[in-house]
């Protein structure tokens, strides 16, 4: 269930991730992105376009560090809300 919620709010946050498969997806920054937007993943800085940028990198490696722990693809994905 996480991926494909990531996937819908991937879409409705503006890329559309049909073509791509769940490895695909979850290894391209443009999907972390856009469900960053969906999610609203915003840092109160006062630079908008800073804020949203660094934010969703850190949801991004930090996906990355939880599977470096050992925990599965779903359970990392559940992790990021």
């Amino acid at each position: 269930m996480p991926i494909r919620q990531f996937r819908k709010d991937s879409k409705k946050g503006g890329f559309d991730t049909w073509h791509l498969s769940d490895a695909e997806m979850l290894l391209n920054p443009l999907s972390f992105q856009a469900v960053g937007k969906t999610r609203g993943w915003r840092e109160k800085t006062e630079n908008t376009f800073e804020s949203e940028h660094t934010c969703w990198q850190a949801y991004w490696t930090g996906f990355y560090g939880h599977l470096a722990d050992g925990l599965t693809i779903e359970d990392a994905l559940t992790l990021l809300t």
